[in-house]
């Protein structure tokens, strides 16, 4: 293999597609046999870990991973992130039990980081005009590649034993391991006089994530009021707040949290995290309704396989998302491509809540809400890039993937004990009835709601948003 040059732009980006389609398969593979779970483990909470687990992990080492990017060459991390996602799909593949899955579920969880590795790469070695496009195209293979994922998890779940598809994830991530050693161009490492690395700050994430996410999962065991929910909860909000505190006052912290101090920047990972709640969940929870047997109530009972060419006919359709908010952001601004793919993603959803029960409805708001879905992924990073300097570019990015992994993961567990509320028994196995449907339903609509009205709210170009970061005027768009 021969390393791609500078000065090949379109090569570097369709490299860069590829590398982005391991972590968006990885995670969206297992929504193809989610229908399948559910009659395994007969519990929306259990079936929310599998999916849950993945985004824990990426979520904590994202920005770990991100800030050895900036300070040892992003080529080096995205080979060593690959390798490792590798080996989760084959624990993955060879595990008899749930707690095996779990594990391999875990080591595939750092494929999540690669998102904001690849946005650096692109900044590092392309031309302003080609860094847009390149932006956008990632974003939209993220969105795309989350529904190849769903369709081969259905094509292998209808077909194969389901353990098939991690091996098909094995093979995948390995072909991306050779590709990124020998083809990706030479990474520089960050010109910074201080290569410490804030384990602290990267650590205290784990514990703090976990508690309430496994708190949320036991509100339906111990009962809501229950000391112990309550007490796990306070214990992540002290971390939480030491953390914060820490990350403020560290000269190099690991999370730059100064960097929300620009309105800017803070908005859109607002912007973020309330798509996190609602229109990023599409992949577990609509796959779930369409699979769903209506002796339960609600859903449609189609097979993995017809349910996964539905969310893939609408994340091909979705593809025209990134270069369209790539072509907003060169004319209009990076600002309003974010504003209009918000508005279109809530347009989207709300058309879906009234289609609940009405199938033509829901998947023609399906396509229209992916398109606003790409859109979000592909303007966010582009906001930020006028905000943040060329330096910590991996990390910004970062610092927004793990927000957005962060509230992903807790939205699916609450998506899951939403779920569990109320069960209806079908034969064996145990599915949400329509009151727990609904009431996921609401919540997810109106975050997607609130996340384009927070849209609104981001500055004007020519505003001054913040002061310097790191002695580096801030910029705004």
């Amino acid at each position: 293999m021969i390393a791609i040059q500078a000065r090949k732009p379109w090569a570097l980006i369709g490299l860069l597609m590829y590398i982005e389609t391991i972590a968006a398969f990885e995670v969206a593979m297992i929504y193809g046999a989610i229908g399948l779970l559910y009659k395994l483990f007969g519990d929306p909470v259990l079936v929310g870990w599998v999916i849950t687990i993945y985004l824990l992990v990426s979520a904590c080492l994202t920005p770990l991973i991100a800030r050895l990017g900036d300070l040892y060459g992003r080529k080096l991390a995205v080979s060593c992130v690959l390798a490792v996602a590798t080996v989760g799909s084959l624990v993955s593949a060879m595990s008899p039990d749930l707690m095996g899955l779990l594990i391999g579920r875990g080591l595939q969880g750092f494929a999540g980081s690669l998102l904001p590795l690849c946005f650096g790469l692109l900044r590092e070695h392309l031309e302003p005009s080609k860094q847009r496009i390149g932006t956008g195209m990632i974003a939209a293979t993220a969105s795309i590649a989350s529904g190849v994922g769903t369709l081969v998890g259905g094509l292998i779940v209808d077909h194969l034993p389901w353990h098939s598809m991690f091996w098909f994830a094995s093979v995948a991530s390995f072909i991306a391991v050779l590709l990124s050693i020998f083809s990706l161009p030479p990474s520089r490492p960050a010109a910074t006089p201080d290569r410490r690395i804030d384990l602290i700050g990267g650590t205290l994430t784990v514990p703090m994530i976990a508690l309430v996410i496994y708190a949320i999962g036991q509100i339906k065991y111990w009962g809501f009021g229950d000391p112990r929910i309550w007490s796990m909860i306070g214990i992540a909000v002290l971390i939480g707040a030491y953390w914060f505190r820490h990350e403020w006052k560290r000269p190099e912290p690991l999370i730059d949290v100064r960097l929300l101090g620009n309105r800017q920047v803070l908005i859109a990972n607002a912007v973020m995290i309330m798509a996190a709640y609602g229109v990023f969940q599409v992949g577990p929870f609509i796959s779930m309704l369409l699979q769903q047997t209506p002796k339960a109530g609600i859903g449609f009972g189609l097979s993995p396989t017809l349910s996964g060419a539905f969310l893939f006919g609408a994340q091909v359709t979705a593809l025209i998302g990134g270069p369209i908010a790539g072509r907003i952001a060169d004319r209009a601004g990076p600002r309003r491509a974010l504003q209009i793919g918000a508005f279109i993603a809530a347009v989207g959803w709300t058309g879906m809540y009234m289609g609940q029960h009405w199938l033509e409805l829901l998947v023609v708001m399906l396509f229209v809400q992916g398109i606003g879905s790409v859109m979000i992924l592909g303007a966010t990073p582009m906001v930020l890039a006028d905000a943040v300097p060329l330096a910590r570019t991996s990390e910004a990015n970062g610092v927004t993937a793990v927000l957005r992994q962060t509230n992903f993961a807790i939205a699916t567990q609450l998506c899951a004990f939403l779920l569990s509320l109320h069960t209806v028994a079908v034969g064996d196995a145990h599915y949400p009835g329509s009151m727990s449907v609904g009431l996921a339903f609401s919540m997810l609509t109106a975050a997607t709601v609130l996340g384009f009205v927070v849209s609104l709210m981001l500055p004007r170009a020519g505003r001054a948003t913040a002061p310097a970061v790191h002695g580096i005027p801030a910029r705004c768009s």
